[in-house]
Order: C-alpha cells, then structure tokens, then sequence
C-alpha cells in the first residue's frame, strides 16, 4: 500500500476530536490546557506517521513539538497560576455535551460523505484523505461552537 498506517492514522483521528471535545468541555483552563498539550501530541503523531511518504514532515512534526506541545502549554499553564476565578460557561455541561456531540456527528458524517468534493487523491489515499478532512471540519466546527457559547 501506501506505508502509511491508516489504522494509526484512524485512531489519532479519532482521539483528536475526543481532546477537542475535552478541551472545549472542560471546565477548568488547566485541565483544558492538557486537552490542548495531548491534541498537539497527537499532532504530532499524525505528523510521524506521514511522514513515511514525506520525511520533510519530521521537521514539521519537531517543530509542533516544540511550538504545540511544549511552549503554548507552559506559557498557558504559567498564565493560568494563581487563577481563583474563571467565569462560568453560559450552558450547562449536559446540555453542551448533548449539543456538541450532535454536531460533532453530523459534521464529520456530512463532511466524510462528500470528502471527494474538496480532495482530488489517488483511490490508495481516499480514504485517509476522507478522514483527515472530516476530522479537520469536525475540529473546526467544535472550535466555532466553543467561541459561540
């Protein structure tokens, strides 16, 4: 095949919306600050396991290394220190968790179901190609949500 996993690739996929979830969930800025320090790892391993058809992306996944998983989470860890107060999401978390999972569902079927729309890949990558793109829209569309309420 491709050399690339796309079991590997499946799962980090998939544990990339649950830390976002998480991120976006959390109720705390240091617990969302994990979220946030183990999606750039994931990042990165995503970044490595691609890297078997492109080793330029060893670079990239060293510098989300440093960048993602090492500075931002210690700047916002050192900013979070000493934060009594954090103001209180304006949805309750069984609401928003019932919310998000719908559109998490929806989006990532919507998006996964019309992926050769927006990518033009050989039929050994499409379906990598399907995933990645879904979960990228996924992402995206959790981030927009987390901004809303």
């Amino acid at each position: 095949m491709t050399g690339i996993s796309s079991e590997l690739v499946h799962v980090l996929s998939f544990l990339m919306v649950f830390t976002s979830f998480a991120a976006v969930e959390a109720r705390n800025l240091r617990h969302a600050t994990l979220a946030y320090l183990a999606q750039a790892l994931l990042i990165c391993g995503l970044l490595l396991a691609y890297s078997v058809q492109n080793e330029a992306l060893l670079y990239w996944a060293a510098t989300a290394l440093v960048t993602k998983a090492v500075l931002v989470p210690w700047f916002l860890w050192r900013a979070t220190e000493g934060a009594d107060e954090e103001t209180e999401p304006v949805i309750g978390f069984g609401i928003s968790a019932v919310l998000v999972i719908a559109l998490l569902s929806a989006m990532y079927k919507l998006t996964h179901a019309h992926a050769g729309l927006f990518v033009n890949v050989g039929p050994e990558l499409a379906a990598l190609a399907g995933t990645n793109l879904a979960v990228a829209f996924t992402v995206f569309a959790l981030g927009i949500y987390a901004m809303l309420y």
